[in-house]
């Protein structure tokens, strides 16, 4: 197993999104802003990037990250579009109707079977903070009208829960 640069941040928190498909850029919007308004403490201790293309894009992060904390978009029949629902890479299946397999093309669990099987991770937490839509295949690079009314108040609730994922992992290691 690869050995973590010291001087490397151990956290991640990775905005995933196709920036021209509506609601499933919320990913992408959500991390720029936590990034712009997160205080000095949070951004000593954690990386925040967006990545437009796909999940396997993250196996090179898995080298470089202790923890790393999704957020995208999560199709459902069952949710109201904008509830955040925090959860493991092995719990989507529960809360997403279009299962595990994203527009992003190869799912997230299996990347990082494969990470540790091949020895080249390090990680040792990843948590997903799915933003729930009911579609996120329409073209258009502005979010839908429910997504938009909610956008503060997830912004708020998605803040509060990276400073608790961090402090608690601060406490740990500690």
């Amino acid at each position: 197993m690869k050995e973590q640069n010291q001087n490397h941040k151990q956290y991640l928190v990775c905005g995933m999104g196709n920036p021209v498909l509506t609601d499933d850029a919320v990913g992408l919007f959500l991390v720029r802003d936590l990034e712009k308004k997160s205080e000095n403490r949070i951004k000593k201790l954690a990386d925040f990037i967006e990545n437009h293309t796909g999940y396997m894009d993250l196996f090179d992060y898995f080298s470089l990250y202790r923890h790393i904390l999704v957020v995208d978009s999560m199709e459902s029949n069952t949710e109201k579009p904008g509830t955040l629902i925090i959860c493991q890479p092995e719990e989507i299946q529960r809360f997403s109707s279009s299962g595990y397999m994203s527009v992003h093309g190869l799912n997230l669990p299996e990347i990082i079977a494969l990470s540790k099987m091949l020895e080249t991770s390090v990680l040792e937490t990843c948590t997903i903070a799915g933003i729930t839509v009911t579609e996120c295949r329409q073209f258009g690079t502005d979010l839908s009208s429910d997504l938009k009314n909610c956008y503060p108040d997830l912004l708020c609730e998605l803040t509060k829960f990276i400073e608790n994922w961090l402090s608690t992992r601060e406490k740990k290691s500690a």
